[in-house]
């Protein structure tokens, strides 16, 4: 039975009250038992000819390349997906073809204190980021996936 977060299951450190961090533990294991297993592969491969030392250096470089390469891009996937939330929410404070705000109903345009029109997306801009805000990070604040 798993016990929850903070009870006496063990000592706030432990691995077993603390979430995520045996993951972290094992994670970082197989990482430097990798990295030893490459090397031990990269010196039979040097031992028994330089020919393949190379080649499977090169293979390891690419490896390595793309992976983090890969990583890199996956922040851009996030990126992408809060434009478009940024596009499609902004899309909707625009002119209504009769002159009114499509983000608030109002059927005339808004006018500055001055008298001057004022874009509904300049005039809501607050609201705007809010609700750009509650689409991307959810209603109370947690990222939703």
């Amino acid at each position: 039975m798993v016990e929850p977060h903070g009870s006496s299951a063990g000592s706030p450190g432990d691995a077993a009250t603390t979430p995520g961090s045996g993951a972290r533990a094992v994670r970082g294991w197989a990482v430097v038992l990798g990295l030893a297993v490459a090397v031990a592969l990269v010196a039979r491969a040097f031992a028994a000819s330089l020919t393949a030392g190379s080649l499977l250096v090169g293979v390891a470089a690419l490896f390595a390349v793309l992976l983090v390469a890969g990583r890199a891009g996956a922040g851009k996937d996030e990126r992408g997906r809060t434009d478009g939330i940024r596009v499609a929410v902004e899309a909707r404070a625009t002119v209504t073809p009769a002159g009114g705000c499509a983000w608030c109903g109002h059927p005339g345009a808004h006018r500055a204190d001055s008298g001057h029109v004022v874009h509904p997306a300049v005039w809501h801009a607050l609201e705007v980021e809010e609700a750009i805000r509650r689409a991307v990070d959810g209603p109370d604040g947690v990222v939703a996936y």
